[in-house]
């Protein structure tokens, strides 16, 4: 029972922004797990792992486990994005994308992990605004839109960035407005600063500037990273890119 909760506390510390909590109690879940010989252990931790150090701004950091589950890991296609969106070259994740897009993400196994990877390649579509690859993949998210996928969050906010990528703003706004409505609920941090400067972001990419409105969300996001000790402050307090 300590080894599950244990990694229910490092979900609630990685969605509260409490990043040195977060990977403290995973490291000491992972340890527990081994000793008791919990054979999913280390897949598990791998996965936090990686979602950890993602969000956190700590690619450099990426566990070896990582890269090490890539090769042995039960769910091998979520391992590759994880690497692919942390650590690796962008013609990697460009590769990666493009082969997935070609058979209109059929290769995402039915699992437990699909939507999870369907995040995943939403990312690496949003960070190479490849627009053919966001099209599809807003298609297959947007009718999940109303979920959480763990620790990435609610689906509603990647179906708000690949709309702002694709030019949809209305669209864009309401599942952004949605999402933030979710991790408000929650009071989850991380995503809630994420959010918010998705917003300002989208609300640049559809006005051509920052308004007041998107100013204010900006500032809301720094103050929440400063509380944190984020590195995002910087990046939040200045303009958004219409590519963010």
């Amino acid at each position: 029972m300590t080894w599950t909760v244990g990694w229910f506390e490092a979900f609630a510390a990685t969605m509260q922004a409490r990043f040195a909590d977060a990977g403290r109690l995973g490291r000491e879940t992972e340890a527990l797990g081994l000793a008791l010989g919990a054979a999913e252990s280390v897949a598990v931790f791998a996965g936090q792992a990686a979602v950890l150090a993602t969000i956190a701004g700590h690619h450099a950091e990426l566990p070896p486990i990582v890269a090490q589950a890539i090769e042995a890991g039960p769910v091998k296609l979520t391992y590759h994005l994880a690497h692919a969106i942390a650590s690796g070259p962008k013609q990697v994740a460009r590769d990666l994308l493009g082969e997935a897009a070609a058979e209109g993400f059929r290769n995402v196994p039915p699992d437990l992990m699909w939507m999870t990877s369907m995040l995943g390649y939403a990312v690496l579509a949003i960070e190479l605004e490849d627009l053919d690859a966001a099209a599809q993949l807003l298609a297959v998210i947007e009718p999940y839109a109303g979920q959480i996928v763990t620790n990435l969050g609610p689906a509603a906010a990647y179906a708000g960035r690949l709309a702002s990528l694709l030019g949809r703003h209305d669209v864009a706004d309401r599942h952004l407005n949605a999402a933030f409505e979710i991790v408000d609920a929650f009071d989850w941090d991380y995503h809630r600063a994420a959010i918010l400067m998705a917003r300002a972001a989208a609300r640049h990419r559809s006005f051509g500037q920052i308004d007041d409105t998107a100013r204010a969300w900006l500032e809301t996001a720094a103050g929440i990273c400063v509380a944190r000790g984020h590195g995002w402050a910087s990046a939040a307090m200045c303009p958004a890119s219409p590519h963010s």
